[in-house]
């Protein structure tokens, strides 16, 4: 297991709540000034480019509403993809996913996904799994490589990781042997 991001260590000394085993990907943006609003569970996922907002200023921009402050939790094992807003006072499920680019602006129950602008729930986790290996099954195109979460990876698995997805696309791209 890496050692903890700088991030999540400056976040947890400003009064976030965070778990063992999470993952910030590359520009994520947590609003600081707030941190003491933010529950993180263990094994969450943020991929690269999500956004937490823990306030809600543009009412009071607009037309001097006062600003809205609120907590935002991310329960264990769920995952953000690239470039997810989480609005304040969203709570993510326990395994939920949140599909790339979406604005949740509601709770996403446990182990479900959920996807758009504003994110909708689209089917449960299990649905996808199956959906998923059906299509590996139907299409040739579509590469599966096996590998266990990041967080239980070690170094050596990512090295074994790496390989193996480089000859499947290798192996892809080249089509079979005739």
């Amino acid at each position: 297991m890496p050692p903890d991001d700088p991030r999540i260590a400056e976040l947890r000394e400003l009064g976030a709540s965070i778990g063992h085993a999470v993952y910030f990907g590359p520009e994520v943006y947590v609003e600081k000034d707030f941190a003491s609003l933010l529950t993180i569970e263990d094994g969450v996922v943020l991929s690269q480019g999500t956004t937490v907002l823990l306030h809600d200023s543009s009412l009071n921009n607009v037309a001097g509403h006062a600003i809205r402050f609120s907590a935002v939790t991310l329960r264990s094992g769920c995952y953000l993809g690239a470039n997810v807003t989480i609005l304040c006072g969203v709570e993510v499920g326990a395994g939920a996913l949140i599909g790339a680019c979406s604005l949740v602006t509601s709770d996403i129950p446990a182990g479900m996904v959920a996807a758009g602008q504003p994110a909708r729930v689209t089917a449960s986790v299990s649905e996808i799994v199956e959906r998923h290996r059906q299509r590996a099954i139907e299409d040739p195109g579509w590469i599966d490589v096996p590998a266990k979460p990041w967080r239980d990876r070690s170094d050596d698995d990512n090295v074994a990781l790496y390989d193996a997805i480089t000859r499947s696309i290798h192996g892809q791209v080249q089509g079979p042997s005739i």
